[in-house]
């Protein structure tokens, strides 16, 4: 009977994606102990060109992360989303020039532009003075995101992690630009409310669509833990989300805990408090979705690059029925292949040296999430 070879070499890091097999390493599937002194050199003289390239150091193999080089059909998907965060920027530049260039009084004081805000207007109040900029800058910025968010599903359309997630970031992303556009020609001056419901059902359009995106992130990292795009943009939203959470909430509460007639100053002291941190607030929430979208023209650069990364992942790793990482390893661990005893039950042939080095890298991944 043919006993399994046990690893008495340090076990191999890898990922699923490089995954090694023993014709790599040493150039045929059985080696004797005697053997084993020389794999060094024997990874030298027996390189096999279909074998994935990795970096051999001191026994490990250390994979390499994907290279993404400047290409301009990268640049062209990154586009969008950087132009419609850099359109809107420039139009709060715009208004916040024109609005502190304003002729003061004989005290002064600014003139007021619009009934609704207290000390300071909010981007809206500006808009309703310059109409013309406002509508031509929403409807193309609100163009420009939806692009963005058409493109990174249709990228990542085959990636099963986080598929809902992507399906839903992309449905609230697409109405949180049709609002956008719909609150930039109802004007917050015009008598009634439908401004205020159109700005609150942007906010949390924008801000579901920001949390789909966090979710999708997070079950794309537990399929590829050592992506350095991923980590670099899970750094990112989070400390967008550590502004925009309090930013969005205080703008929401001004909006909604203001119950004034549109067309009358905030009389009571309540109100004129809520518009008075509101509107600064709405501005600082501007400022958090400008980088969100220059975060999202970041993940379309390499969204190609990772979405390939973890679709061969899924694809090497992954059974048919999409079991974690974590549950593999409880199945590996039920088949007892580290424990190869005498009886015929303890060893499985699909459990070769292969498979425990891999086995080994789930587990050192579980112990690290």
């Amino acid at each position: 009977m043919v006993q399994p070879v046990r690893l008495s070499y340090p076990l191999a890091r890898t990922t699923k994606h490089y995954r090694v097999d023993a014709v790599c390493r040493t150039g045929s599937h059985r080696t004797s102990p005697e053997s084993q002194d020389a794999r060094p050199a024997a990874r030298k003289q027996n390189h096999n060109p279909s074998c994935p390239t990795a970096r051999h150091t001191d026994g490990y193999i250390q994979p390499q992360q994907p290279k993404s080089h400047l290409s301009l059909r990268n640049v062209l998907r990154a586009a969008p989303p950087i132009l419609a965060g850099t359109c809107w920027f420039s139009m709060m530049s715009y208004f916040l020039i024109y609005y502190q260039t304003l002729k003061k009084d004989s005290e002064g004081h600014l003139p007021r532009i619009g009934p609704a805000y207290s000390t300071f207007p909010y981007i809206s109040c500006v808009g309703a003075v310059q109409l013309s900029y406002f509508r031509g800058f929403a409807s193309i910025v609100a163009f420009l995101v939806s692009l963005s968010f058409f493109l990174d599903f249709w990228i990542g359309r085959d990636v099963v992690p986080g598929r809902w997630f992507r399906r839903a970031k992309l449905f609230f992303g697409v109405i949180s630009s049709v609002f956008l556009v719909l609150l930039s020609f109802e004007s917050v001056n015009n008598g009634n409310h439908l401004h205020l419901i159109f700005t609150s059902i942007q906010i949390w359009c924008m801000g579901a669509a920001k949390l789909s995106d966090y979710f999708l992130s997070y079950r794309m990292r537990r399929h590829d833990r050592q992506n350095q795009y991923l980590l670099f943009a899970k750094k990112w939203k989070r400390a967008i989300g550590f502004v925009a959470a309090p930013a969005s909430t205080v703008t929401l509460i001004g909006i909604y805990g203001c119950q004034m007639p549109v067309g009358l100053l905030p009389s009571s002291a309540k109100c004129y408090r809520m518009t008075s941190f509101s509107a600064p607030c709405e501005w600082v929430l501007a400022l958090c979705w400008i980088s969100y979208l220059y975060a999202l023209g970041y993940d379309l650069y390499y969204a190609e690059a990772v979405a390939a990364r973890i679709v061969s992942l899924a694809s090497q790793g992954r059974g048919k029925h999409g079991k974690s990482a974590s549950t593999e390893m409880r199945t590996f661990r039920a088949a007892k292949v580290f424990e190869n005893d005498d009886d015929d039950i303890s060893y499985r042939s699909q459990y070769s040296m292969p498979a425990k080095a891999k086995y080994a890298s789930i587990k050192e991944q579980d112990m690290g999430v």
